[in-house]
């Protein structure tokens, strides 16, 4: 039986991040400072939940290979790189008020772009069907010149271009469903008609005035992006209705040869950071239907890639249902609440409505 794969290494847990408020950015004003959001007990929590469940059996361990500075080279450029390099050997500390790096961060985000690599590795080489990359620090806020927003190097983006010069993939489809828009990827590829772009993100929350529905990429690469801007209580049957009537259709006629997904749990229903109330069920049935694209499109070969997410605890959950539909196992661990998706009329078909219409000449939906 060819196992789901599951790339994790404790280095991931030794990226240091330190206190901040609900932001993320410092505020002296508190008694008591929290630790910062994107923290290691986001990753670790989910991995020992994996322990605790079972569900380690039916997935491959995938660890990360030692890299260089090329591979990151990709995508960003050399002074980008060198920059984050430099800073992190002088100590680190706040790059900016959201993206704080300990003196070891820029080898650790390395070894999380590498586990990427090597996942795709694994992946193309059929020794498993697809992948779950369990790392930190994020990446799909890191434009080629800049980190920001917790992310230092775009692991999404270097996975792309690595699948490309690798093993000449011509064609990459990247869904993006952080509740933040992937401003990031965005920039790299938005030139690019290689690559389609996909994201679905709460409607102008961060960053601020990114990933309106008429940001469709430029010269060969427009219509090849596509933002999906959701108001806020979006749930569970919004996301779907999403997935139905823009994803899914416009990935057929795409055709990609390989599925990315940005797959952060911050639109989840007790996020502190998003408000589109989905519940794991509707994680679990966003991953159902991108691994039935992939299995139409592209022999099943799926990577998703761990981005945000910081309730700690729904967070585990989540990932267990993504991992459980990944591999069609599941993990038999009880419900400790009841998820009800939230029912109120949200006025989310209009904003997907206009999506559709925006695209419709070009992608034929």
């Amino acid at each position: 039986m060819t196992k789901t794969g599951l790339v994790f290494d404790p280095c991931y847990l030794n990226h240091a991040t330190g206190a901040g408020a609900l932001s993320g950015a410092p505020f002296e004003g508190l008694a008591h400072q929290t630790p910062h959001p994107e923290c290691p007990e986001r990753i670790a929590n989910v991995k020992s939940l994996l322990d605790y469940s079972g569900l380690m059996q039916y997935l491959t361990l995938i660890p990360p290979d030692s890299a260089d500075a090329d591979l990151l080279e990709l995508v960003h450029s050399r002074k980008h790189v060198e920059e984050i390099r430099r800073f992190c050997a002088q100590g680190g500390g706040r790059y900016d008020d959201y993206t704080p790096m300990g003196p070891n961060a820029y080898q650790i985000a390395l070894q999380a772009a590498a586990g990427c690599a090597k996942a795709l590795d694994w992946i193309i080489d059929k020794k498993v069907p697809n992948a779950y990359a369990l790392i930190r620090p994020p990446g799909h806020h890191a434009t080629r010149h800049q980190a920001m927003g917790f992310c230092l190097f775009n692991n999404v983006a270097v996975a792309a271009a690595y699948a490309r010069k690798r093993y000449s993939l011509k064609k990459i489809l990247i869904l993006d469903w952080d509740v933040h828009h992937g401003n990031g990827t965005q920039s790299i590829f938005y030139e690019d008609p290689a690559v389609l772009f996909i994201s679905l993100h709460q409607e102008d929350l961060y960053p601020q005035h990114s990933g309106t529905v008429e940001e469709d990429g430029q010269g060969p690469g427009k219509g090849f992006t596509i933002n999906i801007p959701l108001p806020a209580g979006t749930g569970d049957m919004g996301y779907a209705y999403a997935m139905e009537k823009v994803v899914v259709p416009v990935s057929r006629r795409f055709q990609p040869d390989l599925i990315l997904v940005s797959a952060g749990q911050d639109a989840a229903v007790y996020d502190p950071f998003g408000r589109n109330m989905l519940t794991y069920q509707g994680f679990a049935d966003m991953t159902a239907a991108v691994k039935a694209l992939a299995e139409a499109c592209c022999q099943g070969r799926m990577l998703m890639v761990q981005e945000g997410g910081y309730n700690i605890v729904y967070q585990a959950f989540s990932v267990l249902g993504i991992l459980e539909t990944l591999c069609g196992k599941k993990a038999g661990i009880p419900k400790l609440w009841q998820d009800e998706t939230y029912r109120e009329p949200m006025h989310f078909e209009a904003k997907i409505e206009r999506v559709r219409a925006h695209h419709r000449s070009f992608w034929k939906i």
